[in-house]
This record gives structure tokens, C-alpha cells and sequence, in this order.
């Protein structure tokens, strides 16, 4: 887990093609790790992304996307590569934090001295 020190943040990517209790659990597990390899890792912001969204009807997709969106804490998004669908979205939203964190941890431009 060493390369992720150098992440200002991350995708999740959890596959909604296993059981329901199953991607709650993957999802709790990696943040496990995360915790227990470095607290400060864990905290970093993170995006939140159910996979092979093309596998499930909607309704389990739905089931699926909500009991990670409990877990997380936060929204989810629901993408498919075999389809193409969400991932525009998925795209803007990784966009947005990198730019976030750039703005967070740049230099101030106020000199000390005026």
C-alpha cells in the first residue's frame, strides 16, 4: 500500500456483481486496511464507484448502490465499462478532487513581507 501515501485521494471501485452483504464488505475491508496501513490514508478523500452496473437489473442495482451509499457515508457512483454508462461522470467528479486538493495544497501567492 505504499503508493498510496502519494495519493492526494482515490477511486474505490467495488463490483455490484457479488452478493449485497458481499459489496458492503469489500468496501468495509479495504477501508480496514487502509486504516490499520495509515489513519491519515483512510481520511484522504475518496470516490466511491460500483462497477459492472451492466450485470444487475435495476431494482438489485439500486439495492446495491444504496447499502454502499449507507456504508460510505457518501454518494455513489454507478458506472459500467462494457456500456460506457457513468463513466463521464465518474471522470468529472475525479476531475473536481484532483483540482480540489491542487487548490488545498498550493503555495500562497501573499508575500509575509507587505
Amino acid at each position: 500500500l505504499r503508493h498510496v501515501r502519494r495519493c492526494a485521494g482515490y477511486a474505490h471501485l467495488v463490483a455490484c456483481d457479488d452478493p449485497l452483504g458481499s459489496v458492503v464488505e469489500r468496501y468495509e475491508g479495504i477501508q480496514r486496511e487502509l486504516q490499520q496501513y495509515d489513519p491519515d490514508v483512510a481520511m484522504r478523500p475518496q470516490i466511491v464507484v460500483l462497477s459492472k452496473s451492466d450485470l444487475l437489473g435495476p431494482d438489485e442495482l439500486q439495492e446495491r448502490q444504496r447499502a454502499l451509499e449507507a456504508a460510505a457515508a457518501c454518494p455513489v457512483v454507478v458506472i459500467s465499462a462494457a456500456t460506457q454508462t457513468g463513466l463521464r461522470p465518474l471522470l468529472h467528479r475525479m476531475w473536481a478532487l484532483v483540482q480540489t486538493r491542487r487548490a488545498e495544497q498550493a503555495p500562497s501567492t501573499e508575500s509575509e513581507n507587505c
